[in-house]
């Protein structure tokens, strides 16, 4: 058997230095950046040079920047990552392949920035989605309107409202050191700002602005150089639809499960919820399998004041053989084992 590990939602920021009054605003502290080394050590020394690392998205973080601030490159982000990308050298060094996946936080990393930082090494490799013997792995944010890859006219250099928010997420984070509330929690928070005629995302945007202390003046400072005004995001995304169970993408992966009959594992990131379930109870064609055939995961997150989880899948690269699926986490240097689940292909 050859092993496949999934992990996602590590969200490396530049780590730039932090001047009172202003407070650390990045999600990945330099702990854990090196706890996360730690664990690409341990993956290298105890592996064998077959598994394949599967980064699913949101590795880097290029959103989580105060408004007024210039958004650190990607390049910057690995230059202030040394721990992770040792590790990730490392891994390849052995010989094992590294394949980073589309997040919306990482939304246009390219293969030209890990050729960069990698020296070009073949075994490292970026996409949008990972497919192999009936795994189907994607970050989940082309599921979210809220952080979606946009295209047209109307969107700001292709990115989704929740850039915007997430910038004044982190406007916030650094004047007050408040710790960052995920989507579902803000979406809840903005219910009482709901005014007539107003869409939702709308609703969301204006509450968070608020929150932030942005007026319709303020200026995001854009990638690339530029500003854009509270006002002109507001104008540009307005017919935003939002669907309020964004933090659950179990449904999400049931219909691709459903509409891809190859498909026996869904892995996603995305709500840096941990989970591990079957997709389906019965199966009349294969009843002593019905309790496994299918299969939805998500790898959870490495984010501070988070236990760090992840996804290990060993593949019997047999025909019609069951492939056994676990949801471990990495506490204090060891691995465990929260749940498991087999799936046949």
């Amino acid at each position: 058997m050859s092993k496949r590990i999934f992990l996602s939602d590590i969200h490396m920021g530049p780590r730039r230095e932090v001047v009172s009054p202003r407070f650390d605003y990045d999600w990945l502290t330099k702990d854990e950046a090196k706890r996360l080394g730690s664990f690409f050590e341990y993956i290298k020394d105890n592996e064998a040079v077959d598994t394949e690392v599967i980064l699913v998205g949101d590795i880097l973080d290029n959103w989580i920047c105060p408004y007024n601030e210039t958004p650190p490159s990607f390049q910057e982000i690995f230059g202030a990552n040394p721990e992770v990308v040792s590790g990730i050298k490392g891994l390849l060094d052995k010989g094992m392949k590294v394949t980073f996946l589309e997040g919306n936080h990482d939304m246009y990393l390219s293969q030209a920035d890990l050729d960069t930082v990698f020296d070009g090494n073949a075994n490292v490799r970026y996409a949008e989605s990972y497919t192999d013997r009936g795994i189907h792995a994607e970050h989940g944010h082309s599921f979210d309107p809220f952080n979606e890859k946009l295209q047209g006219e109307s969107a700001i250099q292709g990115l989704p409202l929740g850039y915007f928010i997430s910038r004044a997420v982190a406007t916030k984070q650094a004047k007050e050191d408040s710790s960052k509330e995920p989507l579902c929690e803000i979406i809840k928070k903005a219910g009482a700002a709901l005014v007539g005629g107003d869409s939702i995302a709308v609703s969301v945007f204006d509450a968070i602005m608020k929150d932030a202390g942005m007026d319709s003046t303020a200026e995001f400072v854009m990638p690339g150089g530029g500003v854009v005004t509270v006002s002109q995001v507001r104008a540009a995304y307005e017919g935003t639809a939002v669907e309020l169970s964004v933090a659950d993408l179990r449904p999400k992966a049931k219909a691709l499960s459903v509409a891809e009959d190859d498909v026996k594992l869904v892995v996603f990131g995305h709500t840096h919820g941990k989970v591990i379930d079957s997709l389906d109870l019965e199966n009349p064609a294969e009843p002593l399998l019905s309790e496994y055939t299918k299969v939805y995961a998500n790898s959870g997150t490495w984010v501070k004041g988070k236990v760090p989880t992840y996804i290990e899948v060993k593949v019997d690269t047999r025909d019609n053989h069951l492939n056994y699926i676990s949801l471990m986490k990495w506490d204090d240097g060891v691995a465990s084992k929260i749940g498991s689940r087999f799936f046949s292909f």
